[in-house]
């Protein structure tokens, strides 16, 4: 957009010519008290802020700029994002380090000086939503407390400047826009915290009924061999392929101690029932299921220790 300025006059203006712009005068004085006015450089029409095309003309504005504040603030994380780069390599990386960088990120966001301008809090507002959404649809990279703590940086810093822009600007005219912004910003905010708590509810019924189901065919491996089924030595090995399952899936990044637990409760249930079915039946099944629940305890183990980061995958140490 194209700020309108004031034409320079080659001679000067009559009394008359002074006299009949006056009004034009006097608007431009109140012009400058409310703020800079733009013009649609194709019709001349006043364009309102945040608008990317003329309402009167339909010209598409190509050159949109960015405030300096919140440009000052994306060069400040790109600086961090290009340190923690450089460190990458110079060292290896390790979660310590990345937590540390992580941690840079989410002071500077929070240390953040929201601007008073109506148009440089809509900038910011967007930029904050933009990175609001990206992290929430990367949510398995969420693992950690500082990758947590940038996207609710950016999340409170989103309402800050919501509740700034109503101190600030209230009567503004471009209030609505500001507030048609947010509304549907938090809206979606509020859709992806419902989906993500869905998620996770899903997960823990699942895991919970694989375990029941798990359990159950270990205590059907030993009536099996009790009854002498030919299937009984099969039967004994299916506790550790169904619960092999809740045990691997514990290296999702969002999974909770609530998941660690079950799964640690599966692996020595199935230690116990082995213990059992070696006292009743002096065959193979008990030292089977006994190797089964320790398997599934080593498993998850490793899967929650690569989570965390203190193990690191064959693809992780490639790269």
């Amino acid at each position: 957009m194209i700020k309108s300025g004031s034409a320079v006059q080659s001679n000067p203006p009559s009394t008359k010519e002074l006299v009949d712009a006056e009004p034009n005068l006097m608007q431009e004085r109140e012009e400058s008290y409310l703020g800079v006015v733009n013009k649609c450089p194709n019709c001349g029409d006043t364009v309102k802020p945040f608008q990317t095309a003329c309402e009167s003309c339909g010209y598409v504005f190509q050159a949109t700029q960015v405030s300096r504040s919140v440009k000052d603030l994306m060069d400040k994380i790109q600086s961090i994002h290009a340190a923690y780069n450089q460190k990458l390599k110079e060292e290896e990386m390790t979660p310590e380090l990345e937590e540390s960088f992580n941690k840079q990120i989410a002071k500077t966001i929070r240390d953040y000086v929201i601007p008073t301008d109506i148009e440089a809090i809509y900038d910011f507002m967007q930029l904050a939503d933009l990175n609001v959404n990206n992290l929430s649809l990367a949510c398995e990279s969420l693992g950690t407390n500082s990758q947590k703590a940038i996207y609710e940086a950016w999340e409170n810093k989103l309402e800050q400047a919501h509740d700034k822009a109503l101190s600030t600007h209230s009567e503004s005219i471009y209030m609505d826009t500001i507030e048609s912004f947010y509304q549907k910003s938090l809206s979606g905010m509020n859709k992806r915290k419902r989906q993500a708590k869905s998620r996770s509810l899903l997960n823990i019924v699942v895991q919970n009924l694989l375990v029941v189901v798990g359990l159950l065919s270990a205590i059907l491996a030993i009536v099996a061999r009790m009854l002498h089924w030919h299937s009984a030595p099969i039967l004994s090995l299916l506790p550790l392929v169904i619960l092999i399952f809740p045990a691997w899936f514990l290296g999702r990044t969002d999974a909770g101690k609530e998941e660690l637990l079950v799964v640690f409760v599966a692996g020595i249930g199935c230690i116990i029932i082995g213990f059992i079915a070696d006292g009743l039946t002096h065959t193979e099944v008990g030292p089977m299921l006994q190797m089964s629940g320790l398997a599934v305890i080593i498993i998850g183990c490793y899967q929650t220790l690569k989570r965390m980061g203190l193990i690191k995958s064959q693809k992780a140490e490639g790269d």
